[in-house]
């Protein structure tokens, strides 16, 4: 990522070739000729002459080989990512604390969440978090009340100009029965409703879609049309989910598939119509499946974060390389 390119510094401070998009910046900085004097063939060369009056100069490139090594600035880490002020929440789903935020103070309400931790299956650290519902049971799932969530919370009611990346890594386990959902959000099933990720299933192909809201009042509608941003999600394989949306409602997904070792949904972006918005609901992981046949739906959580702005594609395939190969 980067070029190297050869500037002549002048004593002003400008460089020939100042021209140069602006986001790119001057990094590891070779010595300087400016201002300077230098031997060229035993003849003493003031540099200020050498960079107005080149034609007079005996072997030029000697002094053009001072070259300056041109660089996009590099994207943050992951481990810079996660400490940064825009990282609201970080859950690691570790066995010891399964409902902890690590990063922030927004811990899943141990009264409304009853997921346990896996420690059979996980991408990082010791365990994940299974999400689950059995057909006469209840489910696993986890939740946190929108009066819980921290200020800074994206989607928390009262948030101004709402933007937000989610990331986290996810792998279906048992999908069985069309119609089964598993959704990580704020608002299904409530009038007040904002956000909603949901993996659904129909006929044995496992797809995701995007839905927001502007707090409809209806429970079982969204502003906007659902938006397909991956499918034939295959079970038993890990995939990393990332999508950013900004508070216009433009989003961009990323998509990784850890058994393919590829890039499952490249770059898909797109505009959800409505702006992203807040709302009074539970932020919730949760799964279901259809009243009317016997099923277990269930999968696995791992590594989830909260941004409050967008990120890049670089900083989310950041993200995921922390623990997936590209």
């Amino acid at each position: 990522m980067g070029q190297k390119i050869t500037l002549i510094e002048y004593n002003d401070g400008t460089y020939a070739g100042d021209d140069m998009d602006p986001d790119i910046q001057y990094r590891d900085c070779l010595p300087c000729v400016s201002g300077k004097e230098k031997i060229v063939d035993d003849v003493v060369v003031d540099i200020v002459e050498v960079t107005r009056r080149i034609e007079d100069m005996r072997r030029i490139e000697d002094m053009l080989n001072y070259a300056y090594k041109i660089v996009a600035i590099p994207p943050l880490t992951y481990d810079q990512l996660i400490i940064s002020d825009n990282c609201i929440s970080h859950w690691p789903f570790e066995s010891a604390a399964p409902y902890e935020d690590i990063k922030g103070t927004n811990d899943w309400d141990g009264l409304l969440s009853n997921a346990l931790a896996d420690i059979t299956q996980y991408k990082q650290g010791i365990s994940s978090i299974e999400i689950l519902d059995q057909y006469g049971d209840d489910p696993f799932i986890l939740g946190l009340a929108d009066a819980d969530l921290s200020d800074s919370f994206p989607l928390k009611s009262g948030y101004s100009n709402p933007a937000l990346t989610l990331c986290f890594w996810f792998k279906p386990t048992s999908v069985l029965g069309s119609g089964s959902m598993m959704d990580v959000d704020k608002g299904h099933g409530a009038a007040d409703k904002s956000f909603k990720l949901a993996f659904l299933e129909s006929l044995g192909n496992v797809y995701a879609n995007l839905y927001l809201s502007s707090n409809n009042t209806a429970w079982s509608q969204w502003n906007v049309g659902s938006k397909r941003i991956g499918s034939n999600f295959d079970t038993n394989t890990w995939y990393h989910i990332c999508i950013s949306i900004a508070a216009d409602g433009s989003w961009r997904s990323r998509i990784w598939d850890d058994t393919a070792k590829a890039i499952k949904a490249d770059d898909v972006t797109g505009a959800l119509g409505a702006p992203l918005a807040t709302s009074t609901s539970t932020w919730d992981v949760f799964a279901w499946t259809s009243f009317s046949k016997p099923a277990v739906h269930s999968a696995n959580f791992d590594d989830m974060l909260i941004f409050d702005r967008v990120l890049t594609v670089d900083e989310m395939d950041a993200i995921r390389t922390k623990y997936a190969a590209t």
